[in-house]
């Protein structure tokens, strides 16, 4: 047997597809009642739907390699198996009730922990409460957390600068400033703080075309179709969104942090109270 055995709930691949092939050279198992779970999201058309097609899609690929119920070697050096197994451990038979699909799949781990007891089971689950299950009843259970984003690594758009306390006051009345502080991207913001009290900044645009940081020019504070920002994150996201020069805004951060409500906002704000666009296209 491989190295380790990882069996994937639905989550797991409904969340990203590839997902079949992040576990390098171990076994992967599709427990059967998995890819019936699958087959019902396929005729959406939302991400999920996608998705389901997808991994569909791979399967059959990777059928056409050989027996999915013994094995299809995998480009990573793993195996991909697809189990249609009905045999069912005495811990599963005793603990859990197997009308549940969540407990089948459970069940399932439970058989190849039971089949292979040298190799190393875990169960992949996106759902809390299916690993809770598994860690009950003796099962190595883990998150799927391949492409988890780490948001402080990430490109901010955004440097501090610390300037003494003359400095900060003559600044402020300024139309512009040369640069002369780093190697700045277009439309990267430097957020200036008072030594004084680093509470107190004032935030300026880096225009490459005359190397000059400038003041805001297009989100001053006001509200925008009834939204105002909460934080200086969220004062640059509008000072860009609502400036027609720039085509296109990339926003992350993590949920909650309103990077959805102020791109909707802003597009509503340029369709129907300026009129500047037809309409407002969102797509996810």
């Amino acid at each position: 047997m491989a190295k380790k055995i990882f069996v994937l709930d639905t989550n797991v691949l409904l969340h990203n597809p590839q997902a079949i092939f992040s576990f390098q050279d171990n076994r992967v198992v599709i427990p059967i009642i998995v890819i019936e779970e699958i087959d019902q999201f396929k005729k959406g058309v939302d991400e999920k739907s996608r998705n389901a097609r997808q991994i569909g899609r791979y399967l059959d690929a990777l059928r056409s390699k050989g027996s999915l119920q013994e094995g299809v070697k995998l480009d990573n050096g793993g195996i991909l198996q697809v189990t249609v197994n009905k045999e069912v451990s005495n811990v599963a038979s005793n603990l859990l009730f197997l009308d549940r699909n969540d407990n089948l799949i459970i069940s399932t781990a439970l058989y190849f922990k039971d089949k292979y007891p040298d190799t190393k089971v875990v169960l992949v689950s996106m759902d809390a409460n299916v690993r809770i299950k598994a860690d009950s009843v003796g099962l190595n259970a883990e998150n799927f957390e391949t492409g988890t984003v780490n948001f402080e690594e990430l490109y901010t758009g955004c440097m501090i600068k610390e300037l003494p306390d003359d400095e900060f006051e003559a600044l402020k009345d300024k139309p512009s400033i040369p640069n002369n502080f780093d190697n700045l991207y277009p439309n990267q913001f430097v957020r200036f703080t008072k030594k004084s009290d680093p509470s107190i900044s004032h935030t300026m645009r880096y225009i490459h075309s005359s190397n000059t940081l400038i003041p805001f020019k297009y989100y001053r504070g006001q509200e925008v179709f009834g939204i105002k920002s909460r934080n200086y994150e969220q004062e640059m996201a509008l000072e860009l969104l609502l400036d027609d020069n720039i085509k296109l805004v990339s926003l992350s951060g993590i949920a909650g942090t309103g990077k959805t409500l102020l791109a909707i906002a802003a597009g509503l704000q340029k369709v129907i109270e300026e009129n500047k666009y037809a309409r407002l296209v969102i797509s996810r």
